[in-house]
């Protein structure tokens, strides 16, 4: 059974923003408007789409060549059902973070990437009121190599750039 308790969780530092999606891509793809409410439970940490997919949500940190704090791409990964309510019990655990990592795939389409739906990576759980960090396993894929070496400042203000872009009006 889902567990209904409101969450709070802090967001480590990150020298620019956190960019983060509402809910997993499948929930926008393949779930209209007038069924989401019978189909669909979330509280923003966790998501539960028919019954059959289970989603977490946590953080892609990208390291930031020449600075100590990261950028972070908010996620959503698609999971176990066995997995999915293993991690809901261990929400308000102390020490939780001694667990062991466990496997997912991305369910987040990150922008400024390639399609990035369906990457494996490994969810790390973080202690009590942290989101998980998401790593991405060894892989060709543009996001794996950024997260694996790190990225300039540029490339960060690029992608700001990019998005702030989608939200002004076409002149």
């Amino acid at each position: 059974m889902l567990n209904h308790t409101t969450l709070t969780y802090r967001i480590r530092p990150c020298i620019i923003s956190l960019y983060s999606w509402y809910s997993p891509a499948i929930f926008a793809l393949e779930v209209p408007d007038g069924q989401r409410h019978d189909r669909v439970w979330s509280n923003g940490e966790l998501c539960v789409i028919d019954d059959e997919k289970f989603y977490l949500y946590g953080s892609i940190e990208i390291a930031i060549h020449e600075h100590t704090e990261g950028f972070m791409w908010g996620a959503w990964v698609e999971l176990s059902e066995e997995l999915f309510f293993w991690y809901q019990e261990l929400l308000e655990a102390e020490g939780r973070e001694r667990n062991p990592p466990f496997p997912a795939v991305l369910g987040t389409d990150i922008p400024f990437y390639p399609l990035t739906l369906g990457l494996p990576l490994t969810v790390h759980i973080q202690p009590k009121g942290i989101r998980p960090l998401f790593f991405l396993e060894a892989g060709s894929h543009p996001l794996i190599h950024d997260q694996k070496t790190g990225v300039t400042v540029e490339d960060i203000k690029a992608i700001k750039r990019w998005l702030l872009s989608l939200s002004q009006p076409a002149i």
